[in-house]
């Protein structure tokens, strides 16, 4: 099985899916999209017991969620770009999007390696076809 397919299984399996929001700056009183917030999900498997057991679950997860993120980010433009992932967390998220089912997550921003550049339109494409990619590594828009 190739990758891509073993990707794709693992995010139909985790029903992993990920959100895009602007992040958004004042700069003299002038709103500007100064880059993205990037939230990658997965189902927590709650048929693994609580405790030490659903914690390592969680953290694989996060793991498998941070594999798929910087490979998809290779070749996007991200020699000009500063990507800052958060550190896990070991607790899990409940979205009302989800019908706050128990999910890890992954958020990161990306912004320009320069300080105080907005974000120009070829960007703006640029992080759709980053989105068409995570799409076609099978992860869905939004929630499953």
């Amino acid at each position: 099985m190739s990758e891509g397919n073993d990707t794709a299984a693992w995010a139909k399996a985790h029903q992993a899916c990920y959100e895009t929001e602007p992040i958004v700056e004042v700069r003299d009183s002038v709103k500007v999209q100064a880059g993205f917030v990037l939230s990658l999900y997965a189902r927590l498997p709650m048929e693994v017991p609580a405790g030490e057991d659903r914690r390592a679950a969680g953290g694989a997860i996060w793991e498998r969620l941070h594999a798929i993120l910087t490979e998809a980010m290779a070749g996007e433009g991200a020699e000009n770009v500063t990507l800052d992932i958060e550190p896990l967390r070991t607790a899990a998220v409940l979205r009302p999007s989800n019908k706050l089912q128990p999910e890890i997550a992954l958020r990161a921003s990306i912004r320009h390696k320069e300080a105080f550049q907005a974000v120009n339109a070829d960007e703006r494409q640029q992080m759709s076809a980053f989105e068409k990619k995570l799409a076609t590594a099978g992860l869905r828009a939004g929630h499953w």
